[in-house]
């Protein structure tokens, strides 16, 4: 009510005294006071009223040297203010709607692509972020021993050790890698880079900090006998331009599977055997 009678009450005391001064400054000041409890959004619209002022002013009539305005000319312009006003705010109000809207989107998108107990994608959010172009590098990573802790301190305690790895794995990591939940207690890291070297020298680096920082970490408080957890990583790279990452993950996973027969709490590179290599395994069965 204070502001529309901050942008009404100017142009009405202009046309019925000629009082310019009045015009302009009343509505300043009574809009100005009733901002104090007023979204910051309503200054735009007293800006957008405040623009019309000097157009109505212009309309004042002359006429034999003296100051002459129709009577009408104050009820239209305050009319004309409120209903821009209007629009305004209506305007304002659909694009917020559009923003929360978005929003709550964005959210729901977010909440079906990552894993709840890991904050780590699932296999739904890494189809939709996967690399298509440039260098891969891919991380196959299993919890040692998982299954004994659970048979031993029980599923709850299960759920913690996956949510410290996963945490481990996320400091780890750049934003842009993806970390993805990939079924039960292995995790998928995967990469973009500009080079094979570079992707080949980058999945170690990472490898190295997440074997040391979870056989480092202190299960004291969680885990009664102070048991320590030490995970096996399996690493492969790949050129997206030639091959494929369903193939990079795959031998990620064989290279996990020579980490846990060396006995486990480490990383080891995936190695493809010489043709030569393979056709004498093939002569020999």
């Amino acid at each position: 009510i204070r502001c529309l009678l901050a942008w009404t009450v100017g142009p009405t005391i202009n046309i019925f005294y000629n009082n310019m001064d009045a015009a302009l400054y009343l509505p300043l000041i009574a809009a100005i006071a009733s901002f104090i409890r007023i979204p910051k959004k309503k200054i735009y619209c007293f800006l957008a009223y405040m623009a019309l002022i000097p157009t109505a002013l212009q309309w004042q009539l002359k006429y034999e040297g003296t100051a002459y305005a129709d009577w009408r000319l104050g009820p239209a312009i305050a009319a004309a203010s409120v209903v821009l006003v209007l629009i305004i705010e209506a305007i304002g109000s659909l694009q917020s709607d559009n923003d929360q809207l978005s929003q709550e989107r964005t959210e729901l998108k977010w909440q079906t692509s990552v894993d709840e107990l890991t904050c780590a994608l699932n296999r739904r959010g890494f189809e939709e972020r996967r690399p298509k172009t440039g260098y891969a590098g891919a991380l196959m990573i299993d919890i040692d021993n998982f299954k004994a802790v659970n048979d031993t301190y029980g599923h709850f305690k299960g759920d913690k050790l996956l949510a410290v790895v996963a945490e481990v794995i996320h400091t780890t990591t750049r934003k842009s890698d993806l970390v993805t939940r990939w079924g039960g207690e292995e995790f998928l890291v995967v990469f973009n880079c500009h080079s094979l070297e570079t992707a080949q020298k980058r999945s170690k680096a990472i490898a190295h900090r997440i074997v040391r920082s979870v056989g480092t970490h202190d299960t004291s408080p969680w885990l009664r006998d102070g048991r320590k957890i030490t995970v096996s990583v399996g690493l492969s790279v790949a050129d997206l331009s030639s091959g494929s990452l369903n193939a990079c993950i795959n031998e990620a996973d064989q290279a996990l599977l020579k980490a846990k027969a060396l006995g486990k709490n480490r990383y080891e590179m995936f190695e493809a055997r010489p043709e030569w290599q393979k056709k004498s395994l093939r002569e020999d069965r």
